[in-house]
């Protein structure tokens, strides 16, 4: 049976509602993170499309855009997720652009749950859903501004896609770009630390690693944040942040 917990973030903690014991509650409520941006799930929408039914025990949903949508105006859609693994799963859209709800209901279920990065989803990938990166925001700190969400990281100096992040142990991996002028396309283990007042700094750990493997390696040399405004970021101190 489908059981994943409703997931709402707060800044530098994460609050997670009650477990679902019935379909009372669609389980899969709350703000995720995707590749592409965040997606909202709430008790009656995902996203745009208005939640007709769904069934937390077959994890399944039946949905329904709206009428102005551009591409599928009233259409019905029927959408599958997976069991949640760390606080994470994948969902796909195994039917799409159906005239009624009971044409949703019984189309066929043609995805791969055992191939969720590759083809399983009608030929794509399914979709990844985690909780958004716990940073999120507006920020300025003493050198310029900066913008971090669960997709990118621009610091002012240049923007770094975000690939990989954990609220617990509170750490970013970013990958610079392309055309980066040091170290295009490699990856950065980053670090960020809670403060008195719940103030946010942040500290580039080690940088331009070839591959995503050695900057989670990297990721072991944790540096000090007793200090944060003092030292401990490679004989530097800590960037602070502060919302803007």
């Amino acid at each position: 049976m489908g059981r994943l917990f409703s997931s709402l973030l707060c800044l530098g903690s994460l609050a997670c509602g009650p477990l679902p014991t019935d379909n009372s509650v669609i389980e899969i409520e709350g703000t995720w993170a995707t590749p592409w941006g965040d997606e909202v799930i709430t008790a009656d929408q995902w996203q745009t499309a208005t939640i007709i039914s769904y069934n937390n025990d077959t994890n399944t949903a039946i949905t329904q855009m709206p009428a102005d949508d551009e591409f599928n105006p009233n259409a019905y859609s029927k959408l599958r997720w997976t069991e949640a693994v760390d606080g994470a799963f994948h969902y796909c859209t195994v039917a799409f652009g159906l005239a009624t709800e009971m044409d949703a209901e019984a189309a066929a279920d043609t995805s791969n749950i055992n191939d969720l990065d590759g083809e399983g989803c009608g030929g794509f990938a399914w979709t990844a859903m985690r909780e958004p990166l716990a940073i999120s925001g507006n920020w300025a700190s003493e050198f310029s501004e900066e913008t971090i969400n669960s997709q990118s990281w621009d610091s002012g100096f240049g923007v770094t896609a975000v690939r990989d992040w954990s609220n617990l142990d509170q750490w970013v991996i970013t990958q610079n770009a392309v055309d980066a002028e040091l170290g295009p396309s490699t990856f950065n283990s980053v670090f960020w630390a809670t403060g008195d007042n719940g103030t946010i700094y942040h500290c580039t750990g080690s940088f331009e690693h070839e591959t995503i493997d050695a900057a989670r390696a990297a990721l072991a040399q944790t540096p000090d944040a007793s200090q944060p405004e003092e030292s401990g970021c490679g004989g530097f101190a800590w960037t602070k942040l502060d919302p803007r």
